[in-house]
């Protein structure tokens, strides 16, 4: 059962009509006569009271409103600021990450070139490897990278160049059937993995140790033949696999294991 609030103000009304009532009553107990002119004031008297209670009232309820009304402004306003921040915090991560991750086409044909000399410099493949990612890793900005490379009889793919890491930390060789890297030489085009398996390994730095975000996997691609996988592993997207086409062009004159 609901209990009807009664409004302070009306209860202000109901005292001053009795506070007037009763200087009414006390004349007609005392059985005094009332000049006409002298009721008449008090009824004026009484009156402008209430009228005084009411404006005051109405400024008070306004002044009250106009509050409220700023506030909920206020309130609808800081949301739209908030998103507004939002937006340009998204967007200005979009645009730095095309700024640092986005290549020309002149910066492509600068890195194919350093991949095509470094070729020509020294076709060992160990040596090849690591200089192969280090020279990756200075135009990109890469945690970890390993670079695999076919060897014969057994046609599997052995570690022979790693950057950030030990080669006891990874596997010793893969296949056609090791999961997604076997799924990148099948396909012979580049994957991104972006949700990247809890035990796989850690990025080593100045303030300790974190998991990468992004894993990418370039198929190096030789006479239609991969001979050879690069697996990068990053904290944020480099888009590597839209320049891979170009990149992995100044890789053609790898021998063949």
């Amino acid at each position: 059962m609901s209990v009807m609030k009664i409004k302070p103000i009306l209860i202000l009304y109901i005292i001053s009509t009795i506070a007037f009532l009763f200087a009414l009553l006390k004349y007609i107990v005392l059985e005094m006569y009332i000049p006409v002119n002298f009721l008449i004031l008090e009824v004026i008297s009484f009156l402008g009271f209430i009228g005084v209670v009411f404006l005051s009232d109405k400024i008070l309820r306004q002044s009250r409103n106009g509050i409220i009304l700023k506030e909920e402004e206020f309130q609808r306003k800081e949301s739209e600021y908030i998103q507004k921040i939002e937006q340009y915090k998204v967007t200005l991560d979009n645009l730095k990450n095309e700024n640092n991750n986005d290549k020309s086409e002149d910066e492509i044909a600068i890195i194919t070139e350093e991949l095509l000399c470094l070729i020509k410099k020294d076709n060992n493949i160990k040596n090849l490897a690591t200089e192969l990612l280090l020279k990756l890793a200075k135009h990109y900005e890469i945690g970890l990278a390993v670079c695999y490379f076919k060897t014969q009889p057994s046609g599997k793919f052995n570690v022979q160049g790693v950057y950030g890491l030990n080669e006891e930390e990874v596997l010793s060789e893969i296949s056609e059937l090791s999961g997604v890297n076997g799924e990148c030489i099948l396909s012979q085009n580049p994957l991104i993995v972006n949700e990247i398996d809890q035990d796989y390994f850690e990025i080593e730095s100045c303030s300790g140790s974190s998991k990468p975000k992004h894993l990418y996997l370039l198929p190096i691609v030789v006479k239609n033949e991969t001979i050879g996988l690069i697996e990068l592993a990053t904290f944020k997207l480099i888009n590597i696999e839209l320049h891979w086409d170009k990149l992995s062009s100044g890789l053609s004159e790898i021998k063949v294991l």
